[in-house]
C-alpha cells in the first residue's frame, strides 16, 4: 500500500514539475528574438533528466510525460492565461525539434545495435534456460496487443507486430540494482527477447506487405 503511494505521489510530481518546465519553456521561446530558440529544449530536457536522477524519481517517465506536454501543449490555448506563455511560438519550434529528434534517434539506434552487436556473446544467444521464457514474453505482448486491438475493433494490420524490445529493454534492466535483481532476469533474457521482438516484427511487417501492397508503397 506504501509503494503503491509512492508511486502515485511520484505521477503527480512528475506531471506538476514537467507541465511547468513546458510553460517556463513556451515563456523563454516566446522572448527569443534570434534563430536559436530549439537548443533551449534540448537542454531543458537533459535538465529535466538529471533532476528526476536526482530526485530519484522514474526518469523515463518524467521524459514521456514531458513530450507529452510539449507536443500537446496547443491542447489548453483556450484559456486565456495560455495567451501569456505564447504557445503558437513553441509549436514551431516543436516542429523543427521533431526533424531533428527523427534523424538523431535514427543515429543513436544505428549506433546502438552496432554495440550490441559487438557485445553479444552466442552462448548467451543459444541459453536454453531462458529462450522459454523469452518466447513467452515476445508471445504474450503480441498476445495483449491482438486483444487490445480486437476490444477497440481496430484493423489488424501491421500495427500488431511493431512491438520490439531494444534501448530502453536494455536501460531498464541496467537500472534494476544489484540487491533486487533474480537469477531468471539476466543477460541472456534480455538478448533473446530483443532478438525474438524483432524478428516477429520483420516477418510480421514482410506479410502485411504482401497481404496489403497498396499500403506498402
Amino acid at each position: 500500500m506504501l509503494s503503491a503511494f509512492h508511486f502515485v505521489w511520484q505521477i503527480i510530481l512528475i506531471t506538476a514539475i514537467s507541465f511547468a518546465s513546458v510553460l517556463g519553456l513556451s515563456f523563454l521561446l516566446g522572448r527569443i528574438t534570434n534563430h536559436i530558440t530549439y537548443t533551449p529544449i534540448l537542454l531543458l530536457v537533459m535538465l529535466i533528466y538529471a533532476v528526476s536522477k536526482e530526485l530519484h524519481l522514474p526518469s523515463l517517465i518524467f521524459i514521456l510525460i514531458f513530450g507529452l506536454f510539449l507536443g500537446n501543449l496547443g491542447l489548453v490555448k483556450k484559456f486565456k492565461w495560455m495567451e501569456l506563455f505564447r504557445p503558437e511560438k513553441l509549436d514551431k519550434e516543436v516542429v523543427k525539434f521533431k526533424d531533428i529528434t527523427a534523424e538523431s534517434t535514427f543515429l543513436i539506434r544505428a549506433l546502438f545495435f552496432i554495440l550490441f552487436g559487438f557485445l553479444m556473446d552466442v552462448a548467451e544467444i543459444m541459453n536454453l534456460q531462458t529462450l522459454p521464457w523469452a518466447m513467452g514474453i515476445v508471445v504474450s505482448s503480441i498476445l495483449i496487443r491482438w486483444l487490445i486491438l480486437k476490444f477497440f475493433r481496430l484493423q489488424q494490420t501491421s500495427v500488431l507486430w511493431v512491438a520490439p524490445r531494444g534501448l530502453i529493454t536494455i536501460l531498464l534492466f541496467l537500472s534494476i540494482a544489484p540487491d533486487q535483481a533474480t537469477p531468471l532476469v539476466n543477460k541472456s533474457l534480455i538478448i533473446q527477447t530483443i532478438i525474438l521482438s524483432i524478428l516477429a516484427m520483420m516477418f510480421g511487417l514482410m506479410r502485411s506487405a504482401k497481404l496489403n501492397p497498396e499500403n506498402a508503397a
